[in-house]
């Protein structure tokens, strides 16, 4: 109760029908990958045009769908795509201006990623200790679930910062992307199940009354466990838009055994 499920935002009916997650989706490969942001701004479906040949029109309805959107099951026969105007249009209006009555929250459950402290800086006390007090730092917390994305939440309110959806959970797992997705008995949805780990920059700031650390480089490492074959370096230096640093999977030299 009150934690980071709790907290999460959804489009529903009688409210602005934007997008209020902060969702990035690895597109590309080898050395083109990069993150997209994925949302609904205005009117307009935005982001997805950007996305490579593998996200066809079921994974991008797949991917509306993380976004707190209630797709119709048949939408895939009555919109082609989502590459050009007509088409994001025709997504707008079969399915985000009827935002459903209720908030659609995608957040799946925690196994085995443990979740990880990412600090961002601090305040010092006046006897020159690192504060502990929440209000004078600026933590998150980072963690893996079964919906198939890595999350970033605020550790003082819970809120999610982004989440992240790695190309291999739109390939191999995409089921996990829909909330009560059916699924067959014994095939359980991992989906970014590993603990993830990160590193980090700090700049000690002594100039002004207040003492202060403050994280001038944030980098987050880690993998997909039981959740796919896969590990991946992200920047999270500028918190609430991640960067990619690379991608590795069983196709790479020296990764055949990875996962």
């Amino acid at each position: 109760a009150g934690g980071a499920y709790a907290r999460l935002k959804a489009p529903t009916a009688g409210t602005n029908a934007s997008t209020t997650r902060n969702v990035f989706v690895e597109s590309g490969t080898d050395n083109s990958a990069k993150l997209v942001n994925i949302k609904v701004e205005e009117g307009k479906v935005i982001g997805f045009d950007q996305l490579d040949s593998d996200y066809g029109v079921k994974e991008k309805l797949y991917l509306l769908s993380f976004l707190g959107y209630n797709v119709p099951v048949d939408a895939a026969t009555t919109i082609t795509d989502l590459d050009t105007d007509t088409e994001r249009t025709a997504a707008y209006n079969a399915i985000v201006k009827n935002a459903p009555a209720q908030a659609i929250k995608v957040l799946g459950g925690v196994v085995h990623s443990k979740p990880r402290q990412v600090s961002y800086g601090a305040d010092f006390t006046t006897d020159g200790e690192i504060s502990n007090d929440e209000k004078d730092r600026d933590d998150y917390i980072m963690f893996g679930s079964m919906d198939g994305a890595l999350h970033l939440v605020s550790a003082e309110k819970g809120e999610e910062t982004f989440a992240f959806i790695p190309k291999t959970i739109i390939k191999k797992q995409l089921k996990a992307l829909k909330a009560d997705s059916e699924g067959s008995v014994g095939r359980t949805v991992f989906g970014v199940d590993a603990p993830w780990t990160s590193s980090s920059v700090l700049e000690y700031d002594f100039s002004g009354t207040t003492k202060k650390v403050k994280a001038t480089s944030v980098k987050a490492y880690g993998g997909l466990r039981m959740g796919g074959k896969g590990i991946y370096g992200l920047d999270l230096t500028t918190k609430d838009k991640p960067t990619f640093l690379f991608s590795k999977n069983t196709t790479d030299t020296g990764f055949s055994r990875l996962g």
